[in-house]
């Protein structure tokens, strides 16, 4: 029987960050529900390999940062799908480290692939999927943020920046796209238990151990996420919080907001330290 998400007539969705973690449990699960993916990444044999063992997906090396080459994904994509439903903002980078030492080029980039590779990604793939006649399924953008957007706790500004700027981003996308009969999700994970704290940078090591202890503290799975932003996109949420620790957060910002971030400042203080925070002193004349 046909749902919501599993309609008899084939669906497309592409997913950027598709190569492991989040952004992978987002293909397996769509590939499940019957959508041919496009599994996109920066890695290209992580692209690859999750797509070989998806049936009719397709692999496609993308930096999202780069406006050109999201023209490139769509111009191969139409020569082979006759539209597209669905676009998975699923690719991230983090950095741990004081905001006032935080190198220019590590800002611009975490911004960069976090934010304006969702920028991208809707601007490019949003007008084509709004050529396509109204269809009997839920249609749109899903933009994975995290729960540090309305947190930030201290020692990931640019991240926590970068996510809140993509949970804007989606609540206004939501309002633009309505008229064309499009929808879009912002799904707010907790800290899920992927390879994102591995890969990050780190300016030094009491942030590395903090982001940790985050992690070690988490047992929110990315298929969870998967399952969590899926239902709620077919459901037409605006918002998808995920986890039991990240809803507990995210209602107590809302009724005390003030009190929540001093909160989570005084815990992330307490893990890396006051005097992580602290400039270095200038060079002696």
């Amino acid at each position: 029987m046909a749902t919501p998400l599993n309609p008899t007539l084939q669906r497309y969705a592409v997913v950027t960050g598709g190569g492991a973690g989040i952004g992978e449990a987002f293909a397996r699960r769509l590939a499940e529900d019957g959508f041919v993916v496009a599994i996109v990444d920066c890695d290209e044999g992580a692209a690859e390999s999750v797509a070989q063992s998806l049936s009719g997906a397709i692999s496609h090396k993308l930096d999202v940062s780069d406006d050109l080459a999201w023209a490139q994904l769509e111009g191969t994509l139409r020569s082979r799908w006759p539209r597209v439903d669905l676009l998975v903002n699923c690719a991230g980078m983090l950095h741990g480290g004081p905001l006032l030492t935080t190198s220019a080029d590590s800002a611009r980039r975490i911004l960069d692939v976090n934010l304006l590779g969702a920028v991208f990604g809707c601007q490019t793939l949003g007008p084509w999927m709004a050529e396509a006649p109204p269809l009997a399924w839920p249609r749109g953008v899903i933009n994975v943020a995290s729960i540090f957007a309305p947190l930030a706790p201290p020692g990931f500004a640019i991240y926590s920046a970068s996510k809140a700027g993509l949970l804007s981003l989606s609540d206004s996308l939501r309002g633009e796209l309505r008229p064309l009969g499009l929808r879009a999700t912002a799904v707010l994970p907790g800290v899920v238990r992927t390879g994102l704290f591995a890969r990050a940078t780190y300016a030094s090591e009491p942030f590395q151990q903090a982001a940790s202890q985050y992690l070690s503290e988490s047992v929110l799975a990315p298929e969870a996420v998967a399952h969590a932003g899926l239902h709620g996109f077919a459901r037409n949420r605006p918002h998808v919080v995920v986890g039991r620790r990240a809803r507990w957060y995210w209602t107590l910002k809302r009724a005390a907001p003030g009190r929540t971030i001093d909160r989570v400042a005084a815990v992330a203080l307490r893990r890396i330290g006051a005097e992580a925070f602290r400039p270095p002193a200038p060079p002696s004349t």
